[in-house]
């Protein structure tokens, strides 16, 4: 894999033969390692604890779009970020984060779309690492 982003590496990393994150915490891990990226490429910087958007984002980090716009309506501390991402009724922003990363993977001939859970409705994305490659 060409390295394109630390969050790409680490969802190709995290996630298990089923296309599932190794636990909870690996969701904590994607929007952290995707921040990670947009401070990286001067994108956000943290500006008296909070999260401020520096420049536009760059075609190769669209699919941090919505991680993008979301930091983009006002300014947050990395705990609310956290909150609001994790703490609501639903955790629907790390999973359009999520997918978002997997499509970008898959567009990039580094994973391949499947689905699990329970019932097989969650879509996931599996690494080529561990599934044949495309």
């Amino acid at each position: 894999m060409n390295r394109s982003s630390i969050v790409q590496e680490y969802v190709t990393l995290a996630t298990n033969e089923k296309g599932n994150l190794l636990s909870y915490y690996g969701l904590i891990g994607v929007v952290v390692s995707s921040i990670t990226d947009l401070r990286l490429n001067g994108i956000v910087a943290l500006e008296n604890k909070k999260l401020e958007i520096k420049k536009n984002l760059p075609d190769e980090l669209h699919y941090l779009v919505s991680l993008y716009e979301y930091l983009l309506e006002k300014p947050r501390t990395m705990n609310k970020v956290m909150e609001d991402y994790f703490m609501g009724m639903t955790d629907k922003r790390a999973k359009r984060l999520m997918a978002d990363i997997g499509e970008a993977l898959i567009a990039d001939g580094f994973a391949v779309k499947g689905s699990g859970g329970i019932f097989g409705k969650k879509e996931v994305y599996t690494s080529w690492r561990i599934s044949e490659k495309p």
